[in-house]
């Protein structure tokens, strides 16, 4: 028998955070939040011309009336309300970053949140169908579906930042294929001492 690892990961959240959410009675309060006020500081064109921008802004809608749909009084709902609003705001921030940032590493920062936040919004949403007060498993596959063909968009939008435009990241995780590591003479300090007087 074949276990869909996503399944698990499903089953083993919604078990672990029945736990937490029983334990702390924790109620997670939604902020409001308007993706357009975000977005709007982009270029107009960037923003017209972008599926990947218009992507995580119909999945953070879909998110906000999933959100919407769940009761109050639920507070393990509720509190997977927060997370999932978090995650599907985090995405639209960073995205909307790109339109300053050119070097590949930080580039390359930003979609590592991206993709661990989307991740992370496709098990919370497909979790919610194993709690017994959820009601709402349209939302599921119709959110679901939203991002699996945001990540196929991801996938082109990582492929096309520039790999020569980079400063060597010294923890050597975001550095582009080719990159020269630089030499420890590039490390020295340009600035000459000689030229302060530290006496007066």
């Amino acid at each position: 028998m074949v276990l869909d690892s996503t399944f698990f990961l499903e089953k083993v959240y919604v078990t672990k955070n029945n736990l937490i959410s029983s334990f702390f009675n924790f109620e997670a309060k939604i902020i409001k939040f308007d993706t357009r006020k975000i977005f709007k500081t982009m270029p107009k064109k960037r923003k017209e011309d972008s599926p990947i921008i218009q992507k995580a802004d119909s999945i953070f809608k879909q998110v906000e009336a999933l959100v919407n749909a769940i009761p109050e009084e639920d507070d393990f709902l509720q509190s997977q309300a927060g997370l999932m609003m978090s995650d599907s705001m985090m995405i639209c921030s960073k995205l909307a970053g790109e339109s300053s940032v050119g070097l590949y590493s930080i580039r390359m920062q930003n979609a590592a949140i991206i993709r661990q936040c989307a991740m992370d919004l496709y098990v919370f949403v497909g979790g919610l169908r194993y709690h017994e007060g959820f009601t709402s498993n349209d939302y599921v596959e119709l959110i679901r579906k939203e991002i699996e063909e945001f990540r196929l968009l991801f996938i082109d939008w990582v492929a096309s930042f520039d790999k020569s435009d980079y400063l060597w990241d010294e923890w050597e995780l975001f550095n582009p294929p080719g990159a020269i590591r630089p030499s420890d003479d590039d490390y020295n300090d340009p600035i000459n001492w000689g030229d302060f007087d530290f006496e007066n």
